[in-house]
């Protein structure tokens, strides 16, 4: 019985310490951009012809971002760029 109700209570906290230790999904965030200036127009352009759109990603998301996933795409609307940037949130203990 006592060795039953130590199993019990060691799977429980088993399974709680595996669900704290679960990172968060990351986050997926859109940036529109409307006209940008032109240090950000180039980091566009780089992104668009050389496929190199991190630089870019890192400007709208912030240098601390920690980036997994970055791709633009351009609107009907040449005035507007959506910047699509997917960055993992902070998992620590």
């Amino acid at each position: 019985m006592v060795f039953r109700l130590a199993r019990i209570v060691a799977l429980l906290i088993g399974v709680t310490w595996l669900w704290a230790c679960r990172c968060p999904p990351p986050d997926d965030e859109i940036f529109l951009l409307h006209m940008p200036d032109e240090a950000t127009q180039a980091l566009v352009d780089q992104c668009l012809q050389a496929h190199q759109c991190l630089p870019l990603c890192q400007k709208v998301a912030g240098p601390n971002a920690s980036i997994i996933h970055c791709e633009i795409h351009q609107q009907p609307d040449p005035a507007f760029i959506e910047v699509h940037v997917g960055a993992q949130s902070f998992c620590g203990a």
